[in-house]
């Protein structure tokens, strides 16, 4: 959707079950006319891929906005059932079929869907109950759900914040001096590594928010936008050790000299 906003969470879960359809292809062989070859088993695969799509716009100003819409592709394809017995060559077909519904083929699920076909066709053929017939099959059903949530631009917010809780009418906000003062800048690490400050006389002469490394979860966020901190990126660090987005941090105190989370004070020209 071009007109929905730029999406901070997307979550995505995906299942599949398969169905036996040879009864629904009703393709009895009943009498064998030996004048004639007999036709080798064909057998009919078809994928039906369900995507349903969530997407959540959260706001302050107004209620939470829900669009949902779903898509489904579907794909058919019958063949010989001794290919079966040939791993590349069934590889190949069911794996082509699965990018026509929109299963790459490099994703984690493609490779196990592909092995259950296989296997399942495998016992589908092997039933006593299926002898005679001329046609097997199965019917594979994927759905795949992308939940979406998107927040309201930083500056929006945070402007929406202060108004709602009356902040902005009377408050002092923190003076440019201290807030290149108090904030230190530090960089967000993927890994397990151990945090370590960088000589402060590095640069001599220049005056620069001293810089730390720290390792945050990918759970740990923007008190003030709520969206979560993306590793290698630098953020900023209050004195009081909370973290925020360097651009959420610096336009709240330019209203307000107070932190989000512990209201620790930031001195102010008065």
């Amino acid at each position: 959707m071009e007109d929905f906003p730029a999406i901070h969470h997307d979550q995505q879960c995906f299942g599949f079950r398969i169905q036996d359809i040879t009864a629904q292809l009703d393709n009895l062989n009943h009498v064998h006319n030996r004048s004639r070859p007999v036709q080798p088993v064909q057998f009919h695969v078809k994928l039906v891929h369900q995507s349903h799509y969530k997407y959540v716009n959260h706001s302050l100003n107004t209620e939470t906005t829900v669009i949902e819409f779903t898509k489904t592709k579907t794909a058919n394809r019958r063949f010989d059932m001794d290919m079966l017995k040939n791993y590349c060559e069934a590889h190949l077909i069911l794996c082509s079929m699965l990018e026509v519904v929109g299963i790459n083929r490099r994703d984690a699920f493609n490779r196990h869907i592909v092995e259950q076909i296989i296997e399942q066709g495998l016992i589908i053929g092997n039933r006593v109950s299926n002898v005679g017939r001329k046609v097997l099959g199965l019917c594979v059903h994927m759905k795949k759900v992308h939940l979406k949530h998107c927040y309201e631009p930083c500056m929006q917010l945070i402007e929406r914040i202060l108004m709602s809780n009356g902040i902005n009418e009377g408050m002092v906000p923190a003076s440019d001096s201290a807030i290149e003062k108090v904030l230190k800048r530090v960089r967000v690490c993927d890994g397990d590594e151990e945090e370590e400050e960088e000589d402060d006389d590095e640069e001599e002469g220049r005056r620069e928010r001293k810089r730390r490394q720290i390792c945050a979860s990918e759970s740990d966020s923007c008190t003030v936008c709520m969206e979560e901190f993306n590793g290698g990126s630098e953020i900023a660090c209050m004195p009081c050790s909370h973290l925020f987005h360097e651009k959420c941090i610096v336009t709240w105190l330019k209203q307000s000299h107070y932190c989000p989370v512990c209201r620790f004070e930031v001195p102010t020209d008065g």
